[in-house]
């Protein structure tokens, strides 16, 4: 079984606008043999954009999230110390916290980061072309 973290913008793209996802993606994440997880670095940044009046997530975040999960079978990933401390070694490539904390998390639970993002592939993740 493959492990594959879905970075924020595709796990709202999932669930709101799926078809910005690439074939691949959609492939991936709907693979039952895969095992797919949502990082709580991205429901954290999505409740902040949220709150911040940049992102509208149908039912408000709580319900959003809750139904997110359960609905799409996504593992929830906790952030541990070992990922937070993960951060340390990374390279200032990117100035947003949430995803050099995904990053870490990828490179901690050697797990693949779906992503559109061209500055997170610069960090040496492995991610999915």
């Amino acid at each position: 079984m493959l492990s594959y973290i879905l970075d924020t913008h595709i796990w709202l793209w999932w669930t709101l606008e799926p078809h910005l996802l690439t074939r691949k993606a959609t492939e991936t994440i709907s693979d039952p043999r895969n095992q797919i997880y949502l990082s709580v670095v991205s429901t954290w940044e999505a409740t902040i954009k949220a709150s911040l009046g940049r992102l509208s997530l149908p039912g408000g975040p709580r319900q959003f999230v809750q139904q997110s999960i359960s609905q799409d079978g996504f593992t929830v990933l906790p952030i541990m110390p070992e990922h937070s401390i993960g951060i340390f070694d990374l390279p200032l490539l990117h100035k947003d916290p949430f995803d050099r904390l995904l990053v870490a998390q990828a490179i901690s639970e050697r797990a693949v980061l779906i992503t559109e993002d061209p500055l997170i592939r610069q960090y040496g993740v492995a991610t999915l072309d």
